[in-house]
């Protein structure tokens, strides 16, 4: 974890934001029950005694307002975790590159992978492909 932390590092700050803005998310979408629960014990009952509706329509469109400023936030939330993810990744990237560019031919030769994909270490896996390859005996 260490080692991904230099790379997260300067994207710290955007990181704090992207938290911060989940967080309002959640708490405008936790206020829209609550408005729910306000319409109906306080706005129909007054609505049935005086027969003003402007009340419902009042909750009917804070209920909106935090659908909408929940949604917004998530979206913008969402967008700025990807481009820390893509930044992030990126870095990781070209370190890997400069990396795997610095070890000599003897170093790469020592950690290289036995090849599996030539057709006789495929046919010893039970696996037949003719793409390309061009086919040895009978």
């Amino acid at each position: 974890m260490k080692r991904l932390m230099k790379y997260v590092k300067p994207f710290l700050l955007l990181t704090i934001v992207c938290l911060v803005l989940k967080q309002f998310a959640s708490v405008m979408e936790l206020q829209i029950p609550s408005a729910l629960a306000d319409i109906i014990d306080k706005a129909v009952p007054m609505a049935r005694e005086s027969g003003d509706t402007s009340t419902i329509i009042h909750y009917g469109l804070l209920m909106m307002v935090y659908a909408v400023a929940g949604a917004g936030t998530n979206l913008i939330a969402n967008i700025c975790s990807a481009y820390i993810t893509a930044w992030t990744t990126r870095d990781i990237r070209q370190a890997m590159f400069v990396k795997i560019n610095s070890l000599s031919a003897r170093q790469l030769d020592a950690r290289r992978m036995p090849r599996r994909d030539s057709p006789a270490e495929l046919r010893k896996l039970g696996v037949h492909c003719s793409a390309g390859w061009r086919r040895e005996g009978p």
